[in-house]
C-alpha cells in the first residue's frame, strides 16, 4: 500500500505470513506500477528483516524505513483498512474457495482504489490521489492525518 494515497498496489493470499509472500506482493506492486518506490516503510517482523527481504529492496536501492513498534499512524491507516475488508465480509461470506475468496477481495481493492472517496485525501480516492502524486512524491513529506474526536 502506498501510505501517501492508501492505493493497494500489491497483494497476495497465503495461509502463512512468510518472505516468500511478501516477496511475491513486492513483486505484484512493481509490476502494477512499473515503479520502485524510493522508500518501503516496514514492521519488525521477521519476513521483513531476512536476509532475503532486505537484500531485494537494498538492491532495487529502496531505503528501508524500519516502523516502531505501535506506530500510532501506521497502526491507524493499516487497521482503517482492514475495517474496509472487514465491513465487505469478503473473508466471512468468501468460505467456499481461495479463487472466490481472491475473486472477492480482488473486488474491494479496485473498490478502495478507484470507488471510495476518502475524507483524509480531500474526498477523492486511492488512484486519483496516485496518480496526481509530483516526481518527487516519497514516503517522509506524507504527514499524518489529523485526529477526529
Amino acid at each position: 500500500m502506498d501510505w501517501y494515497s492508501r492505493k493497494v498496489l500489491g497483494w497476495v493470499v497465503s495461509n502463512t505470513m512468510g518472505t516468500e509472500l511478501c516477496l511475491e506482493a513486492l513483486d505484484n506492486a512493481l509490476k502494477s506500477t512499473g515503479e520502485v518506490p524510493k522508500m518501503f516503510n516496514i514492521d519488525q517482523g521477521s519476513q521483513f528483516t531476512s536476509a532475503e527481504w532486505t537484500s531485494k529492496l537494498l538492491d532495487l536501492g529502496i531505503k528501508i524505513s524500519w516502523m516502531a513498534n505501535g506506530n500510532e499512524w501506521i497502526m491507524s491507516s493499516s487497521s482503517g483498512f482492514g475495517q474496509v475488508l472487514n465491513m465487505r465480509k469478503f473473508i466471512y461470506s468468501n468460505t467456499g474457495t481461495v479463487t472466490a475468496l481472491c475473486e472477492g477481495l480482488e473486488k474491494c481493492f479496485e473498490r478502495n482504489n478507484t470507488w471510495r472517496p476518502h475524507e483524509v485525501l480531500g474526498n477523492h480516492t486511492p488512484s486519483a490521489v496516485y496518480a496526481d502524486k509530483a516526481p518527487e512524491h516519497h514516503q517522509e513529506k506524507v504527514k499524518p492525518p489529523r485526529k477526529v474526536s
